[in-house]
């Protein structure tokens, strides 16, 4: 911010220029940093020069040990700038005030002080925001959103050249098809306008409210440039979703106990926090185990499972009753009840399917027995041959004859 140079010229070796003070305009209550130039105009050189800050109302130094600056050598013709911070009385009128400087001059031999006029007005706030909306009111990320800021001017009299620009850089979302800079030619007094900005938001934008600069600029009716710095809030939030499903079993029929793994993925941008699954009873099992369990925290795109031990009342495919309490990236409370398919078969489907083993006890049992009457067979038609390859045919023939009559061939 460059300040009107002011230049206190006399007969002394030393010439003072304000050159700027920033910011400025100067407000009551406020600090502010003062350049000044000092150049020598003699010469000769001039040596050890120390620069002292005098404080006086409405003016006093932040720091008290940088009230003093010394110069060790200051040449013919050369300028070397010197810098104070400054705070300035907040129970001030406006007006023009003076700041003091002083130095000694080997040359007069005496303590000079300089004088600089510095006006302080008290600046209200001329341009404010009113009222924002965002359409929708919450943005998703990878979505985009309409954001509209309502802006009036407070002065006495017209306002020209207003420039009001959404800084984006370093946050989640970009201007889509024009610029993040509106420009308003004029807003006469008491008048309002509306700047409407269209953003798309980033897919990887974090669940949270951003914090996106607003700054505007203008002149007042004397020409005086003002900027009026702003925060605009912008919520980003996805509402949780995840997918729960049947993992594994090893119960597939009708009165048979075992575990069931469920497996619960969080596939949306929001975590789900103090996550607890919760099977409740059903009239096709009965629950053996503690019903509830707590997951705890599931962040976006990762998965746990929980396991279960039940005890089945059906052949007929069932479902299984859930109940599901969390939170959301914001401590919203959500609490979902769903169901998840349940396959069960009769005994002999499972067993085709390969999910229980046949029960092979009684063709052992027939097994047994046939072999049981073949030896006994063999043993007596052996006793009476004596020889067991006659007696193996003998007890074919037998054998074949005995069907023969039986199926009537």
């Amino acid at each position: 911010m460059v300040y009107a140079v002011e230049t206190v010229l006399s007969h002394e070796e030393i010439r003072f220029d304000l050159t700027k003070t920033d910011p400025s305009p100067l407000e009551p209550g406020e600090k502010f940093d003062i350049w000044i130039d000092a150049t020598n105009i003699e010469i000769y050189t001039i040596r050890n020069l120390k620069i002292s800050f005098v404080n006086s109302f409405p003016f006093s130094i932040t720091d008290l040990n940088q009230s003093s600056i010394i110069i060790d050598e200051l040449r013919p013709g050369e300028k070397k700038t010197i810098k104070f911070n400054v705070k300035i009385n907040k129970d001030i009128n406006e007006g023009m005030y003076s700041l003091n400087l002083q130095y000694y001059s080997s040359k007069l031999s005496a303590v000079v002080s300089k004088n600089f006029d510095l006006s302080i007005k008290t600046i209200n706030v001329i341009v404010s925001t009113t009222n924002i909306r965002l359409n929708p009111e919450k943005a998703r990320p990878g979505s985009t959103a309409n954001l509209e800021i309502d802006i009036i001017n407070n002065a006495n009299s017209a306002i020209t050249d207003i420039t009001a620009e959404l800084m984006l850089d370093g946050t989640p979302f970009a201007s889509i098809g024009e610029s993040n800079e509106k420009k308003i030619r004029q807003l006469a007094q008491g008048a309002k306008a509306t700047l409407t900005y269209d953003l798309a938001v980033n897919p990887d934008a974090a669940l949270k409210v951003h914090k996106v600069p607003l700054s505007i600029t203008y002149y007042d009716q004397l020409g005086s440039k003002f900027t009026r710095n702003n925060t605009i809030g912008i919520t980003v939030y996805a509402k949780p979703e995840y997918n729960i499903d049947l993992e594994s079993s090893d119960v597939f029929i009708k009165d048979q106990n075992g575990e069931i793994t469920i497996s619960i993925a969080n596939k949306g941008n929001s975590d789900l926090k103090f996550l607890s699954v919760e099977l409740l009873p059903g009239k096709d099992y009965d629950i053996i185990s503690n019903p509830r369990n707590y997951v705890g925290n599931l962040d976006s795109d990762d998965f746990e499972t929980v396991t279960y031990k039940i005890y089945t009342r059906t052949s007929k495919p069932a479902e299984l009753k859930f109940k599901i309490d969390y939170k959301d990236t914001y401590n919203n409370d959500f609490s979902d009840n769903l169901t998840v398919n349940f396959p069960l078969y009769s005994k002999w489907a499972a067993q085709n399917l390969g999910l229980v083993k046949r029960n092979m006890m009684w063709i052992d049992i027939i097994a047994g027995l046939v072999l049981i009457i073949f030896l006994y067979k063999f043993y007596k038609v052996w006793r009476f041959e004596r020889d067991i390859e006659r007696s193996l045919i003998t007890l074919y023939r037998n054998a074949m004859k005995w069907l023969r009559v039986k199926l009537k061939l």
